[in-house]
């Protein structure tokens, strides 16, 4: 899910924008220099895609991308280059961390702990005037001041960002650091972990559907799903 504002990014700016060239093999070829049914299609392909993913997308839904896409820490420093067609030619970074922010404010940030005051030393001593100013330094000495409590999504987002390498695999990366940000990791878990799409979901169902035909009603629950998790590890 992390990769889909940076794939999507790219095709509509690079790869299927009719202002820009073909890459082929032994080079590039202008757009105007396509057969005129293939640049008719990647025109129509650009303006659908554009539409669907700048016009269609609800700011919630995409709100949903850029908090994974930031929660990647291939991509936690991406300029969100190319994604100024977002939310009608208003997206940046700064609103990009705005969207993190607020989501880590509002249902993640671990809550506050009140601070005790350290308990004040007494000082026993015969003389009145010792005394009055040994309680008088006890009183501010003895008051520690609040610890400093870090912010997790702060310490993360200051991390080198990492490599963006085919080999790399993002949850192992959060897993290796679930001890120093434990709640970001949960949060990283929940947004990284959803699919980007319901393709997946929707060809379980078919093939659940297949199965269960009029010659095999009395199938049950429990042998449907060992139908199912066979045919999903074969393919």
């Amino acid at each position: 899910m992390s990769l889909v504002l940076p794939l999507t990014a790219w095709l509509i700016a690079i790869e299927i924008n009719p202002e820009q060239p073909v890459q082929v093999e032994n080079g590039v070829i202008e757009h105007l220099d396509l057969h005129h049914a293939v640049a008719e299609g990647r025109e129509k392909l650009h303006d659908d895609f554009k539409k669907r993913w700048t016009e269609d997308l609800s700011e919630s839904v995409l709100e949903d991308y850029i908090v994974s896409t930031l929660l990647d820490p291939r991509w936690k420093n991406w300029d969100f280059e190319g994604c100024g067609m977002f939310l009608d030619g208003t997206m940046t970074r700064d609103k990009a961390l705005s969207y993190l922010r607020t989501q880590w404010k509002n249902d993640w940030k671990p809550a506050a702990t009140a601070c005790q005051p350290a308990p004040t030393k007494v000082v026993a001593t015969s003389n009145f005037g010792e005394s009055f100013f040994m309680r008088k330094r006890s009183e501010v000495v003895g008051v520690s001041a609040p610890p400093v409590v870090k912010d997790q999504l702060d310490e993360y987002l200051a991390l080198p960002q990492e490599p963006n390498n085919d080999w790399f695999d993002v949850m192992v990366w959060w897993n290796n650091k679930a001890a120093a940000f434990p709640v970001v990791y949960q949060m990283a878990r929940q947004f990284l972990g959803c699919p980007a799409t319901t393709g997946g979901v929707e060809r379980t169902f078919s093939a659940a559907g297949r199965m269960h035909d009029d010659l095999r009603k009395n199938t049950g629950e429990d042998t449907l799903e060992h139908m199912l998790r066979v045919k999903m590890s074969v393919e």
